[in-house]
């Protein structure tokens, strides 16, 4: 088949759950010889033919998420995307989030094609635009309820939608590359986040948390791998409260090199605040935690609640609040025996549900299927 495959994060280099999951899927496709056209931000195109000499770009632009004036952008973006597949050819259009998946949407119909719409979570619900985000959801369940499929990763938004009378859905989560993040007996020196750094994400948490528990535990540091908007914010507390030789940043890092950093952290947080989009969300790098061996901590937002199955493969903290965020954060280091309990659990579900190679090929087997029929 000729495939569409269509995007509003970067394809590459990787950054960010969203653009992972995609390549992965495109890296299937081409695995079985279909022919592709991906439509999507590309940062760089260096080192790109290593993996994918073969298919053809429509490079979106040097863009990622953590532009100013998002909600532009993505409307522009929304926009180049129409036009460029009005003049691309294909059999069916693999669309992953709202932003490319409402232009694909209404261009598929227009050539009487069909798309599979990959929804990840309700993107609109991370606008700060108040308009936006209370009427821009329309948008997201509109694209999910006249694609010809829809792929969500959370029990919380498969509900969601078959409560709007939408039942075409397949709920296949993220996946891990098993072969580079895996447990490994370094010496445990820090206490991770990895991923974007947007008000959203509630990294502002995480100082206030270190207080407390540099108070009993003085020795411990606290790595952050990823950039955003509110950085200059979490830097700007970490200097307030004298924390600065307790916190190290890294930036973005390519992608490969994130399983170095994690195989030498002894806890994985995430700390996102409550959204309609955080609520459905369900995030890599929780997967990419637990499958490097780290205890997970996360919020109780439903998605992410899925995710370690109610406590059994990690701790769960009352959302926003800093003050649990640190009791649990002790709990672990003060509990060895229920640190290896939640690693074990953690990287048995990883290996047996989010293996990428198995769930990006059950996503093209989607798309085949619906090309077909």
């Amino acid at each position: 088949m000729n495939i569409a495959v269509v995007s509003h994060d970067s394809f590459w280099p990787l950054k960010g759950g969203g653009g992972i999951r995609v390549f992965w899927v495109t890296k299937k496709m081409v695995e079985r010889n279909h022919k592709i056209t991906v439509i999507a931000p590309f940062l760089s195109t260096n080192g790109l033919e290593n993996d994918f000499a073969s298919i053809k770009i429509g490079n979106l632009g040097q863009i990622t998420r953590f532009v100013k004036f998002k909600e532009v952008v993505y409307l522009f973006l929304m926009i180049k995307i129409f036009f460029k597949l009005l003049i691309t050819r294909f059999d069916l259009i693999y669309a992953h989030n709202v932003v490319a998946g409402f232009p694909a949407l209404l261009v598929a119909k227009l050539k009487g094609k069909p798309i599979v719409f990959d929804m990840d979570d309700i993107l609109t619900g991370y606008s700060k635009n108040r308009f936006i985000y209370n009427l821009g959801p329309a948008m997201d369940y509109f694209t999910a309820k006249h694609s010809d499929l829809i792929i969500v990763m959370s029990r919380y938004l498969e509900k969601k939608l078959r409560s709007k009378k939408i039942n075409h859905i397949y709920n296949i989560p993220h996946g891990v590359d098993l072969s580079i993040f895996k447990p490994e007996k370094w010496r445990k020196d820090f206490i991770v986040y990895a991923g974007g750094i947007e008000k959203n994400d509630g990294v502002l948490l995480v100082p206030r948390a270190a207080k407390k528990v540099l108070k009993i535990f003085p020795h411990e540091r606290f790595l952050f791998l990823g950039d955003g908007r509110d950085l200059p914010n979490l830097k700007r507390i970490v200097k307030e409260e004298n924390l600065e030789n307790h916190f190290i940043f890294k930036g973005w890092i390519d992608h490969k090199e994130v399983p170095r950093y994690l195989s030498r952290s002894k806890i994985g947080l995430i700390t996102s605040l409550k959204s309609i989009a955080t609520e459905a969300s369900s995030t890599l790098r929780a997967y990419e935690y637990m499958a490097s061996g780290l205890p997970v901590i996360v919020p109780d937002l439903d998605g992410m609640v899925e995710q370690v199955d109610n406590g059994t493969r990690g701790l769960i903290f009352k959302c926003g609040d800093a003050e649990d965020l640190a009791d649990k954060i002790l709990l672990l280091l003060e509990n060895r025996a229920l640190c290896e309990k939640l690693s074990m659990q953690g990287r048995k579900y990883i290996s047996s549900n989010c293996d990428w190679d198995k769930n990006a090929k059950k996503i093209v087997e989607i798309c085949e299927d619906c090309g077909v029929n």
